[in-house]
């Protein structure tokens, strides 16, 4: 018989091309994720507001796409004001050797 099985990970086999399709798409769904939920909170809610907004610049830090992630940083400290924000933002413009 056959026993179900979740997958956490790409393929064993699969060739690096595989490897990173995979990994866009879950990144890509994740993105998604994030998105909805945000746009879903309530005023009330600055706590997961900020946990999500986080995790939402992570991925588009993981995925290269910088630009996304240091506005949802520039964003957040607005709101807040919160120095880690700063750092998370100093982090994207060093990617982008856009700091000397």
């Amino acid at each position: 018989y056959k026993i179900n099985s979740v997958s956490y990970g790409p393929n064993k086999t699969a060739s690096d091309e595989e490897e990173e399709a995979w990994k866009k798409a879950r990144f890509e769904r994740s993105v998604k994720a994030y998105r909805d939920a945000i746009a879903s909170l309530s005023d009330d809610d600055q706590e997961f507001r900020e946990k999500f907004r986080s995790e939402l610049a992570s991925c588009y830090f993981d995925m290269k796409n910088l630009d996304s992630a240091l506005k949802l940083y520039d964003d957040a400290f607005a709101a807040d004001n919160n120095p880690k924000w700063l750092f998370k933002a100093a982090e994207c413009l060093w990617e982008q050797n856009l700091l000397d």
